[in-house]
């Protein structure tokens, strides 16, 4: 690339062309004043503020002037000075004196701008104008248009980072403003409250509200660098918190982060305060006598006559009278003592543990070592089972490794990105940024999906097929590709095996048979085959959408095989990237604490593995492969599993089947619970142990790009909670196997050490931005982004094709049961909303739950949009609302999984994939009637 040479206020200095003055400036430590621009977006010169003197007759925007061979620039000439004090007076005519921004964060860049130059608040000696409204509307976000300059910011933001396209501009002259959708309030609006605008804004006129603490300016705060802790993106973020109050005021995106680049969501700016939610446990909790045998003790889910408050979560009234404070002595007395008489009466093999995506990589390590070496069995599992098992299983089948091969961010180097099954936008809203960022970039955005989730908007195809017939279309594509030589040969002869069984197979499914089985039709088929198999470079992204199906793992297989059949691996701007749900779903399953798997996927039942981690423990390890999350409630029903550990995970809610749970959870002769609330769950437990939220500790997390980074202590615990990892080596000792270390990073060490994926990595090495693993070289590397361009983890070093045929669901659509039920996230909440409903802001946004149906099945129900319905599958019924959407095709019910008052799980199917293990939570038969 060439260069130019200029000189800034004497300084000599050599950019690239093309760098603007204000760049070049900067690169030097010359700080130039701007009002309307921001190093994420694109500069438009519309404040002047950064104007510089190049030696014209007029002087130049440095945002927007390129820098020149030869340039002289003055920054702080007297004629610049003049000009930037006489557009600052301008700007504060009809300026509030309760600049919210002054008065809150104290960064109000005009105010500084104003004291820089000496002047007054309101100059006198010009004319001021009505004052403009404020728009309170918004949960999280205050507008003050009397504050607002025009200068676009928040526009660029919306536009260009978030790309959600909400904020634009209204009136003219005088009455000009910015504006929400066609000039709604914005609470009112299609905003999303990513805080973005508010984040960029330089002025008073978009801030964000307090939510735990009065927010104050940074510097009185204790800045602390963290993660955030809901989905599997894993943003950077920096956590203001007060010290006097023990509270967090604001979180901030970390602009430097090569995950989220300081973009955040709802959720990761303004969904913390469940940390200081007044129903945090503070004591542990012993069983009455009197309270057994034991059930749900706050109702029946949805549908007892005798529920409760509106709002749906656990009633304590009705449940803490069945507990007593206990001393953290007794408490772990009794878990260890009841745990060891299971054990001795009926076997290892009684006992089983869950673990959870939401804590450490420490805390899930030493999770999964209590279970195998103290209670000796291998029945430990977590949320992975219930999200991306299926994916894993295809991964490790076909191509030796559940490593994602490339990051998201990456999709910015892709001709062709295709989104499959994933409500990237609502589960993934920061990887969804990049993604929409890359389509409206030029990579072509091919989007297959049952419902149209958000990210379709900007996809250039959408494919909406039938609910489970994914196999069909993908076939059909790989049908067209190989037919038509859209395939890479030299790729698939040096680096895959099983080619011909795979044409054999998706021969059978010409686009005219897919187009009976998937609806999408022929000529579409075939279009979008040539779209994915004529690109130099495509990626893959899949969500739940693929995986939670009966046949799931047949779905990612389909796509793996797609990626080999193009050759899209190992090369920038291709991958396949099962996009992880959980802000720990990748680490804790690294961790191990899945039952057939030791940390870093080694298996138990391989003999030389089981030998070193036997060593590394210093006792014999069980050999069988232990039973999964589903299995296990299964087990408790036949009174095989007897004794169960529960860290941080809610399967009353979350698993498939709540009744059969029930029935499960009522069964088992001892369940401990550890968390930091009261969940459904825990009304079954015998002892509740109060542990650490994610802000009151210290430990490493794995996000979904591989990226290992550090969440750090900003909060001290409430009331007499303990860190996890401090509860899980009390029991281990009381169960008589000693574990004790001094802290997580000496935890870290240890698991690092027996899994060669993080070898190299240490706490050190995670500053400050975390590592990719595999990291042979972390003190000069960031981590190894692509993997397998050279070859595959495989004993033949070579992706394997593993065909599939299209199968019917496990449950079909009948005259009693003619609706198919799909299940999901909503961008406010997650997962069992343990969290985000005890988040002010997120459960004011989304306060109930709901259903979507096409507007035509609710027309020939005699229903309309508002109406309470009853939604009935073979294994339960929920009432709740009913929303008539677009979103869905005719046939289908859409109800998210966060609500406990009309739990969607009551209805789905525990069926499992056979190679996954994981249930059909996306293909249930179900009726839907007024109520």
């Amino acid at each position: 690339m060439s260069s130019v040479t200029l000189t800034i206020d004497a300084n000599a200095v050599t950019v690239p062309d093309g760098t603007t003055i204000w760049e070049a400036a900067r690169g030097i430590g010359i700080e130039i004043p701007v009002l309307c621009h921001d190093p994420r977006l694109r500069p438009v010169g519309v404040c002047r503020m950064c104007v510089v003197d190049v030696g014209e007759r007029v002087l130049a925007a440095s945002c927007v002037r390129a820098a020149q061979e030869g340039m002289k620039v003055s920054t702080r000439s007297e004629r610049v000075e003049r000009c930037r004090k006489s557009l600052t007076e301008l700007l504060l005519v009809d300026y509030p004196l309760d600049s919210l921004r002054e008065l809150t964060t104290g960064d109000d860049e005009l105010l500084n701008l104003a004291k820089r130059h000496g002047l007054q608040r309101q100059p006198t000696k010009l004319p001021r104008g009505d004052v403009r409204p404020k728009d309170l509307s918004s949960r999280v976000i205050a507008v003050d248009h009397s504050a607002c300059i025009l200068c676009d910011r928040c526009i660029r933001a919306c536009d260009e980072i978030q790309h959600n396209d909400v904020i634009g501009r209204t009136g003219k002259g005088y009455t000009a403003r910015i504006a929400f959708d066609l000039d709604s309030c914005m609470g009112d609006s299609s905003c999303v409250s990513c805080g973005e605008c508010a984040a960029v804004c330089p002025t008073g006129a978009l801030t964000h509200k307090p939510l735990a603490a009065p927010i104050r300016p940074r510097d009185a705060l204790r800045s602390v660098a963290s993660v955030c802790p809901y989905c599997g993106v894993g943003c950077a973020i920096t956590v203001h918190a007060d010290p006097k109050q023990n509270a967090i005021a604001m979180v901030d995106g970390v602009e430097g982060s090569p995950g989220n680049q300081g973009r955040l969501c709802v959720k990761g700016r303004y969904g913390f305060d469940y940390a200081h939610h007044s129903q945090r446990l503070t004591v542990p909790l012993i069983r009455r006598p009197e309270f057994y045998p034991k059930g749900p003790l706050s109702g029946e889910v949805n549908g007892d006559n005798r529920r409760r408050k509106p709002g749906g979560l656990v009633d304590y009234g009705e449940v803490l009278p069945a507990f007593r404070d206990a001393t953290w002595d007794e408490a772990l007395d009794l878990v260890a003592s009841r745990l060891k008489a299971v054990q001795e009466h009926y076997g290892p093999g009684a006992l089983a543990g869950f673990g959870s995506a939401k804590c450490s990589n420490e805390e899930a390590y030493l999770f999964q070592k209590l279970v195998r070496a103290a209670f000796g069995t291998n029945n430990v599992d977590h949320c992975t089972r219930l999200c991306h098992a299926s994916s894993v299983a295809a991964l490790l089948e076909t191509i030796g490794s559940g490593a994602v091969t490339n990051v998201f961010g990456d999709v910015k180097n892709a001709e062709v990105c295709l989104v499959a099954g994933s409500s990237t936008t609502e589960n993934h809203p920061v990887a969804a940024t990049f993604i929409k960022d890359a389509a409206a970039r030029g990579t072509t955005l091919i989007v297959v999906d049952t419902r149209a989730t958000g990210i379709d908007r900007h996809a250039h195809h959408f494919l909406q097929l039938k609910p489970g017939s994914d196999v069909a279309l993908y076939n059909s594509w790989m049908h067209v590709m190989i037919e038509e030589e859209l395939i890479h040969r030299d790729y698939i002869r040096g680096y895959t095996e099983n080619f011909e069984t795979l044409r054999e197979v998706v021969k059978r499914y010409p686009p005219e048979r897919a187009e009976e089985i998937c609806g999408v039709s022929a000529e579409r088929i075939r279009e979008t085959a040539r779209v994915f198999g004529r690109a130099r470079s495509a990626i893959i992204f899949w969500g739940m959408g693929i995986s939670q199906h009966t046949h799931g793992t047949d779905n990612a297989r389909c796509l793996i095989s797609l990626a080999l059949l193009t050759g899209n691996v190992g090369r920038p701007g291709t991958g396949l990237h099962p996009l992880r749900g959980q802000n720990n779903v990748q680490g804790a399953s690294d961790a191990g604490l899945i039952p057939m798997m030791y940390p870093d996927y080694q298996r138990v039942d391989d003999p030389p593995v089981r030998k070193r981690f036997e060593e590394a423990w210093g006792l014999p390890l069980d050999q069988k492969r232990g039973l999964t999350v589903v299995e296990i409630m299964a087990g408790a029903l036949e009174k095989t599993i007897r004794g169960m550990y529960m860290m941080g995970e809610n399967p009353f809610l979350s698993d498939p089947n709540t009744n059969k749970v029930r029935r499960a959870l009522a069964s088992l002769d001892f369940l401990c619970v550890q968390d930091i609330f009261l969940t459904e769950t825990a009304e079954f437990a015998d002892v509740i142990l109060p542990a650490t939220s994610f802000f009151e500790k210290t430990g490493s997390y794995t996000n979904t790009d591989r990226r290992v980074q550090i969440g750090r202590k900003v909060l001290e615990p409430p009331g007499q909670a303990r860190l996890d990892w401090e509860i899980l080596c009390e029991v281990s000792r009381r169960m008589g196997y000693p574990m004790s270390y001094k802290d997580a990073e000496e935890i870290f060490a240890e698991f690092v050490s027996l899994a060669p994926s993080y070898r190299g990595l240490s706490y050190r090495s995670l500053v400050p931005y975390g590592r990719l693993w595999p990291c042979p070289d972390p003190e000069q590397s960031d981590g190894i982004q692509l993997l397998f361009g050279d070859g595959f983890p495989t004993p033949t070093r070579r992706g394997k094709f593993v065909p599939a045929e299209y199968r019917g669901a496990a449950e079909l659509p009948d005259r009693d049961y003619p609706f198919i039920l799909n299940t999901g996230r909503l961008l406010e909440h997650w997962h069992t909303g343990v969290m985000t409903r005890r988040s002010r802001a997120l459960r004011e946004i989304r306060p109930e739950a709901f259903c979507e149906m096409h507007r035509e099945d609710l027309a020939g129900l005699g229903l309309s949009g508002g109406e309470y319905v009853r939604v009935s599958s073979r294994r339960g019924s929920i009432t709740l609302r009913v929303h008539a959407s677009s979103r869905v095709s005719r046939g289908s019910v859409f109800i998210p999984f966060h609500f406990r008052e009309a739990a969607a799980n009551t209805l789905t199917n525990d069926q499992l994939d056979p190679f996954g293990k994981i249930p059909g939570f996306k293909y249930c038969a179900v009726n839907v009637e007024k109520t």
